[in-house]
């Protein structure tokens, strides 16, 4: 954050409120308890009446009467791609409901190919081939037909996949001859020719050969992320994959953060490569992404039993014994590993490899203590057995119940309804004992709102797709339980359960002010359209009224 001005106040006061407190697995307003807050040097001081309060800052500060509003602690995203989505802000957007079609989809390619000249790179993200009329990929000669003059790639929305045209699968190398690389597929028609479909790490073929943007356009592009961050109420982050996006993340980061950045602080998981340039540059990372297997979506999550209609296991990114090679070599570095599993069968290779490899292995478990809690990112679809073993592991599971609103419907195609009504069981994990964090994985969803913690607090109370089917009913949870997996859960997720995630003294005052109740009952419609009229990160009001 930024520093300290001159004489800036140093306590601030809120009076008047309903505080969201932490009881068990919730948040709820308490009756009779606390209703204002003090804030000293950035901490929360003392909690009281307004009278006591009131008396206490004096005129060494700010007080701030918020008028009966619900004053909560700020959420914490436990894993998003805050890069990717100022990468995004510069790309052609294919995102539904807007693009819907192949036919649109072109249209926005050809658009953007209008304003380049011939040869210079068309490159876009956000295609969801579920949402789109056709119900299917584009090919190669789809986006030939588009922009025939340009090498262009199209980023599916997950992340997993990609389809690149005939001058860029020439620019890259990629013909007939060319292999499959190690934990991913091209995708090859009847003759053996690429289609353009790029599955996993074929996909990096043709994204390390796309020009980088440069590096003023994306620290001033990721500037505006992370104030629209904070806009949700969101204080803190997880960035879930520094190093796999630019060459120069690390050092835009690194300066970003140091200078003069407004938006949420920050915590990284990073790809292995990129750990010691990111430790080097003093960045806080906090453990190593790792994957295990692909996409719900994408028929490339690793399964027990097929795919809905074919004879498809998805698949694994690394064999059982090399995934546990990757997460010893993690907690030698006293690191924790956020796996990505999102299939019943990766999520347990992702576990058997945690099982084996053992717990971090830094100066922090000499000392008898451990240097953070190993993560499944996702952890879409978890067999029993794995509720058990993420419970007697310790593992924190890392949801996007959003999911369940943007991809729910083609995640019935994929699996079937029986298989979706236990995809992101958060009932069955808080009544297990376990501490699922919750979190956006933005941009990563097939939504033009991908960032908002509010829609996957909704779904996870409603369980409902963007086409009204209802998924798992039993699977439901309050507001209340989906906001403390998105406050408390979320910084144990971090190792950040000390400093932040509840409103109590001592803790940074990271606190968020609601203009209504979003714990009794309300219309999800209305719940996902919430947002806070004031954000203030470690005392200070950094959005809204009140800045």
């Amino acid at each position: 954050m930024k520093p300290r001005p001159s004489g800036e106040i140093k306590a601030l006061a809120l009076l008047n409120g309903r505080l969201a407190g932490s009881y068990r697995t919730t948040l709820n307003l308490s009756t009779g308890g606390p209703t204002a807050v003090l804030i000293e040097d950035g901490r929360i001081a003392r909690l009281g009446d307004d009278g006591t309060i009131r008396g206490l800052v004096g005129r060494r500060g700010r007080a701030i009467d918020v008028e009966g509003a619900v004053i909560a602690p700020g959420i914490v995203d436990a894993h998003m791609h805050a890069f990717d989505c100022a990468l995004a802000l510069r790309r052609v957007s294919c995102l539904p409901p807007a693009v819907d079609s192949l036919t649109g989809l072109k249209q926005r390619l050809a658009d953007r190919a209008g304003s380049l000249p011939a040869g210079a790179w068309v490159v876009a993200t956000g295609y969801d081939d579920t949402r789109l009329r056709e119900k299917r990929h584009p090919s190669r000669l789809d986006v030939d037909a588009a922009v025939p003059h340009h090498p262009a790639v199209v980023g599916r929305v997950c992340g997993h996949m990609s389809v690149a045209n005939t001058l860029a699968l020439a620019s890259a190398g990629i013909d007939a001859a060319t292999p499959d690389p190690p934990g991913g597929t091209i995708v090859r028609d009847p003759a053996g020719a690429p289609t353009g479909l790029l599955l996993e790490t074929a996909q990096d073929l043709v994204w390390r050969v796309t020009p980088p943007l440069s590096g003023p356009d994306i620290r001033h592009a990721l500037s505006q992320i992370g104030r629209q961050i904070l806009g949700y109420g969101i204080t803190t982050i997880c960035e879930a994959l520094l190093g796999a996006f630019h060459p120069l993340e690390v050092d835009i980061w690194s300066e970003l953060l140091s200078g003069q950045w407004d938006g949420p602080r920050v915590r990284f998981l990073a790809q292995p490569d990129t750990v010691e340039p990111a430790l080097a540059a003093r960045l806080p990372v906090v453990g190593t992404k790792l994957f295990a297997d692909g996409v719900i979506t994408g028929r490339t999550a690793a399964l027990w039993q097929p795919f809905e209609g074919t004879a498809d296991l998805g698949m694994l990114i690394h064999e059982p014994r090399e995934l546990t090679d990757m997460v010893r070599r993690s907690t030698v570095r006293g690191l924790l590993v956020g796996i990505h599993a999102m299939g019943d069968r990766g999520i347990a290779v992702a576990l058997d490899a945690i099982e084996r490899a053992g717990g971090p292995a830094g100066p922090e478990q000499a000392a008898g203590q451990r240097a953070g809690r190993h993560r499944i990112e996702h952890c879409t679809l978890p067999a029993p057995e794995s509720l058990r073993k993420i419970r007697q592991l310790g593992v924190v599971p890392v949801l996007q119940p959003s999911f369940l609103f943007a991809e729910g419907e083609a995640y019935l195609a994929r699996l079937g309804h029986r298989r979706c009504e236990r995809t992101y069981p958060l009932r069955a994990m808080i009544d297990q004992g376990l501490r699922p964090a919750l979190s956006s994985d933005a941009p990563c969803t097939s939504w033009d709102d991908p960032i908002n913690p509010w829609l996957g607090i909704a779904t996870s109370v409603a369980r409902e797709t963007w086409a009204g089917s209802v998924l798992g009913t039993s699977e439901m949870v309050s507001a209340g339980e989906a906001m403390f997996c998105y406050t408390a859960n979320g910084a144990r997720a971090l190792g950040l359960e000390n400093e932040l995630g509840a409103i109590a003294t001592g803790k940074d005052a990271d606190l968020i002010v609601l203009p209504r109740d979003p714990f009794t009952g309300e219309d999800p419609v209305r719940l996902a359209a919430l947002r806070p009229t004031a954000v203030i990160v470690k005392g200070k009001v950094v959005h809204g009224a009140f800045a």
